[in-house]
């Protein structure tokens, strides 16, 4: 018996995805009648939007309700591309997600996150994306291992850039990403170890551009100004390599240090 053969299906309406292994394009914008719009309902399923818009009916006085533009429950080995998706609570709401790849979208002026991970998630790419202005994190991780976060723009957003939450958001990589700008901290970590971050460009974020909390051995080295240990975390390595003004540390250069809290805060890192 000769290969499979899946058909690409257009569509130009909010709809549940029901094929296995069907490749779904969007043929024009769509503006969302319904709380949430794409709902992905099988594994290996296709969704690319081609460049074309899903717009929700949430608007920030509205509060955290709704749900959101594409959303997958419990499925696996999903891609979701080309899409631009605002004003729904969570531009992307994925969950117990394994083997996805979430490529080259906009999510912007969405409630809650751009792009949001809950529960067990697992060998996911998240590659490419541009998430800013969204009225909280840019990028909300509840827990999983051998994600990786690469080539994405993740700026402006209302509270974090990217946030890493549970003590199973362990081994994953953070890699060539600009988050510059957000209303708190660039990258926040709470109970997250073992993850790589490096090479990011990490730049005037309000608070921190690193923050740490209970976490262990994390390592790498960014373009970043300000990393923040808070109590419990030990064993990291992630470093800045930009003094305060933003320029390049030289490589025998004296560090600032700043006694904040008992805890001592470098230009590099908090020991």
């Amino acid at each position: 018996m000769c290969c499979l053969s899946f058909a690409v299906v257009e569509i130009n309406s909010c709809q549940n995805l029901t094929k296995e292994g069907e490749t779904y394009v969007l043929t024009g914008d769509i503006i969302s009648p319904t709380i949430a719009c794409i709902k992905i309902e099988v594994d290996k399923i296709t969704l690319d939007c081609r460049g074309h818009t899903i717009i929700g009916n949430i608007t920030p006085t509205l509060g955290p309700s709704g749900a959101s533009g594409v959303v997958s429950r419990k499925n696996n080995y999903i891609t979701i591309k080309n899409c631009d998706i605002q004003n729904f609570r969570d531009g992307i709401s994925l969950s117990s997600t394994n083997y996805g790849h979430i490529i080259n979208n906009t999510l912007t002026l969405n409630r809650r996150e751009g792009l949001r991970f809950s529960f067990d998630s697992n060998h996911n790419l998240i590659s490419s994306n541009i998430i800013t202005h969204n009225y909280y994190t840019g990028i909300y991780f509840g827990g999983g291992q051998n994600n990786t976060f690469e080539y994405n723009e993740i700026s402006y957003n209302k509270h974090h850039g990217i946030k890493l939450y549970s003590d199973s958001s362990n081994k994953n990589i953070l890699v060539e990403n600009r988050i510059i700008g957000n209303a708190n901290d660039g990258i926040h970590l709470v109970a997250s170890s073992n993850n790589f971050i490096d090479k990011n460009i990490i730049l005037n974020n309000s608070k921190y551009d690193i923050y740490m909390f209970y976490t262990f051995g994390n390592s790498g080295n960014n373009d970043c100004t300000s990393i923040f240990q808070e109590r419990g975390s030990s064993g990291n390595s992630v470093t800045c390599n930009l003094d305060v003004s933003g320029e390049k540390y030289p490589c025998f250069s004296s560090l600032i240090i700043l006694f904040v809290f008992g805890l001592i805060i470098s230009g590099k890192s908090v020991i």
